[in-house]
């Protein structure tokens, strides 16, 4: 029943920069939304790429006004709420990721697949093999340089595993991998 973060609440401290990258905000309790700006949220700019946001009431809302988005985009905003109203923001609720975009220029490259996770009710929020969110997003240097895949996942755990060295050595062959939390493996 809570939020996915919390940052400087009731506080004067203006926060200048929120950088959002790679989160998994999720939830399956009614009436809660996947990330909420609230009204006393003072943040001057934010900057998301790459996460999903998942809830049951909005998948995304700003009730704050003061928040000036610099920029959103390539992440996943997904809602189970009927009828739909994926995003409200300052006081207007958009029932379609493209009528967002249209009327603010944010999310141009967002997704609204509902995200499938391994095992949610363990805390397990990997994604499967055949997820509509595995190599959609975008790259952010110094942050997710080393992803799997043709492109960098969206959400907090990048899916699979690749071998990153090889090196032949006196006893046989060492290898190097590269592997998304939560997978198990065998060789």
């Amino acid at each position: 029943s809570g939020y996915p973060f919390k940052f400087n609440v009731s506080s004067s401290i203006l926060i200048q920069w929120v950088y959002l990258y790679h989160n998994t905000c999720y939830t399956t309790n009614t009436g809660q939304n996947g990330f909420w700006f609230k009204q006393y949220s003072a943040w001057t700019n934010i900057v998301s790429r790459n996460n999903i946001f998942a809830g049951t009431a909005y998948a995304l809302e700003n009730d704050s006004g003061a928040v000036n988005t610099e920029s959103l985009d390539y992440d996943c905003v997904f809602t189970t709420k009927l009828p739909p109203a994926v995003i409200r923001w300052n006081s207007v609720s958009y029932n379609s990721l493209a009528a967002f975009s249209a009327a603010t220029g944010q999310e141009q490259h967002g997704r609204t697949n509902q995200p499938v996770f391994l095992n949610p009710g363990a805390d397990d929020y990997y994604v499967p093999a055949k997820s509509p969110l595995i190599d959609k997003g975008v790259a952010l240097p110094g942050i997710n340089d080393d992803w799997l895949g043709a492109g960098s996942d969206l959400g907090a755990v990048e899916h699979g595993m690749q071998a990153k060295n090889l090196s032949i050595v006196t006893n046989g062959i060492t290898t190097s991998w590269l592997v998304g939390v939560f997978g198990k493996y065998q060789l």
